[in-house]
C-alpha cells in the first residue's frame, strides 16, 4: 500500500511545515513591532510630532493598560493573560489547517509577544511596562 499525500510520514512533514508558517509570521510581526516601537521612542522623544497629512500625525504615547487605556495599572495581570493566550494559540497552531488560519494566528501571536516584551522591558519593574 502506498502512502497518499497526507498519510504517514508525509502527513507529519506537512504538519511541521504548516506549523512553521505560523511561527515565521509571528516572528516577523514581533520583530517589526519592536523595530517600529524603537523608532517611535527615538524619533518622537521630547514631545516631537511628525505631521503626515491633514490631521494624521505620529506622536509618542504609552499605555499601561489594555485597549483605549482601560485597566491602567493592571500590567502584570494583562501580561500574564497575554502569556496564557500565546500558549493557547501556539497549541491551536497544531490543529490549524488552512493558510488563512495559520497567517491570522501567527499575526495574533506576534502582536501578543510584542505586547509581552513591552510589559517586560519598557517599565521600571517586571511586567509593569507600557
Amino acid at each position: 500500500m502506498t502512502e497518499g499525500p497526507l498519510t504517514g510520514h508525509t502527513r507529519s512533514s506537512a504538519r511541521r511545515a504548516t506549523f512553521r508558517v505560523g511561527f515565521v509570521v509571528a516572528a516577523i510581526v514581533m520583530i517589526v513591532d519592536q523595530l517600529s516601537k524603537a523608532w517611535a521612542v527615538n524619533a518622537l522623544a521630547d514631545g516631537r510630532r511628525i505631521h503626515l497629512v491633514s490631521t494624521l500625525q505620529f506622536n509618542l504615547t504609552y499605555n499601561s493598560g489594555m485597549a483605549f487605556s482601560r485597566g491602567s495599572g493592571l500590567g502584570p495581570y494583562i501580561g500574564a493573560l497575554a502569556l496564557v493566550v500565546v500558549v493557547g494559540l501556539v497549541i491551536s497552531l497544531r490543529r490549524a489547517s488552512g493558510l488563512v488560519t495559520l497567517l491570522a494566528t501567527g499575526l495574533i501571536i506576534g502582536g501578543a509577544l510584542g505586547n509581552i516584551i513591552d510589559r517586560l522591558w519598557r517599565g521600571d519593574r517586571w511586567f509593569h511596562g507600557s
